[in-house]
């Protein structure tokens, strides 16, 4: 690539005026991700031809691919005023569109892209796809998801297809289709990380867990997968369900370890410390999302029990004592109250219980007349 712009750049001192030179150095800048470079070259071939269009289109992808999505709008617009069937200005309207939560007028810049192409424009046709899945037009989504599918080329591109089909299928309640095309996504998917990851969302919503966790298996084992926290948050907490109680706490680990700050996972890691009985470290990860979150009620309580099984009862009733001044709702106090009728924690759990009973007597009398027993 250096050697290929350093050509271009000799190019240009030769021929300064040649709209074609600036253009091409532009787009081995673009290809680079150079894009003040790419913005600047594009720019000085528009200023020696205002009609090239290719020119235009491709700094108008600059600006979007560098994040300044409103001018990219402007530019792109521009494109259509000197060329108003150009399928991939269309197109990427309709991305931004989307992006802005404009999804009918999305729509119809894709619709107008698929034109311009004769119908042949499968990306195009899948987003149509996801726009009518969203807004509920399950039909059209139907049949905009049968035209991507017959266009698709790699195997990749169809399982992603397949499961927008298969939501479409859970939705309208057709829960035969629904399992044949998540199977078909699955067989199809390879290792494209983005099918897989839905795969494994879509299987866990169902409750299928064995298959969930299957897809997470394959993820992880990628080479070429960087795990994010919430895939490796969300594998941990299949093989917390499962038992596999070692092998979810390297997970969390790593999930924390990409992301220290993360009170979610932070706080699903020490409960499964705690699980494991090793409350030393669970309180260390507590103390930490403490800081980060001081009036989480769930923290405070995890860590009141902690030092409660530790015997270390002032550091309990310190900690119990923070979570009386946070202020909690009926169905928090009923929860409170819950968790510490289980620890056998009866006269701390009749307070909270009580105090939620004197709104909502439904929600805790039955523990809280259970926790008078006790004491």
């Amino acid at each position: 690539p250096g050697k290929a712009q350093t050509f271009l750049c000799q190019v240009i001192e030769i021929m300064p005026k040649r709209a074609q030179a600036h253009y091409n150095l532009g787009l081995a800048n673009l290809r680079q991700k150079k894009y003040s470079n790419a913005l600047k070259s594009f720019g000085r071939a528009l200023a020696l031809d205002t009609t090239y269009v290719e020119a235009r289109y491709n700094l108008a992808l600059t600006l979007m691919k560098d994040g300044q999505n409103d001018s990219a709008v402007v530019m792109f617009q521009s494109v259509l005023h000197y060329s108003d069937c150009h399928a991939k200005t269309l197109y990427n309207l309709g991305l931004l569109t989307k992006r802005r939560g404009d999804v009918r007028n999305a729509d119809t810049f894709f619709a107008r892209a698929i034109d311009c192409k004769n119908g042949k424009y499968p990306i195009a046709w899948y987003n149509r796809a996801l726009i009518k899945y969203r807004t509920g037009e399950f039909d059209s989504a139907l049949i905009c998801a049968r035209h991507t599918m017959v266009q698709m080329d790699s195997e990749s591109e169809r399982a992603g297809v397949i499961l927008l089909k298969a939501h479409l299928f859970d939705t309208l309640g057709i829960d035969d289709s629904t399992t044949v095309a998540l199977h078909i996504a699955d067989s199809l998917a390879g290792s494209d990380l983005d099918v897989l990851n839905g795969l494994a969302k879509f299987y866990t919503k169902r409750m299928d867990i064995r298959r969930a966790q299957a897809i997470y298996h394959r993820i992880l084992k990628n080479d070429s997968s960087n795990p994010s926290q919430s895939q490796l948050i969300a594998a941990a907490n299949l093989e917390e369900m499962t038992g596999n109680l070692n092998t979810a706490e390297v997970l969390f680990a790593r999930a924390v370890g990409l992301d220290s700050t993360n009170i979610d996972a932070l706080t699903d890691y020490a409960k499964l410390l705690v699980k494991l009985k090793r409350n030393d470290v669970a309180l260390s990860i507590l103390k930490s999302a403490v800081l980060l979150d001081p009036g989480s009620v769930d923290l405070r309580l995890q860590t009141a029990l902690i030092y409660a099984e530790k015997s270390q009862m002032r550091k309990y009733h310190k900690e119990m004592n923070k979570l009386r001044r946070l202020p909690l709702s009926d169905i928090q106090a009923s929860s409170v109250g819950e968790k510490l009728y289980q620890a056998q924690m009866y006269e701390d759990a009749k307070e909270f219980l009580n105090n939620a009973g004197k709104k909502a007597p439904e929600q805790s009398s039955i523990r809280y007349k259970s926790a008078l027993v006790h004491e």
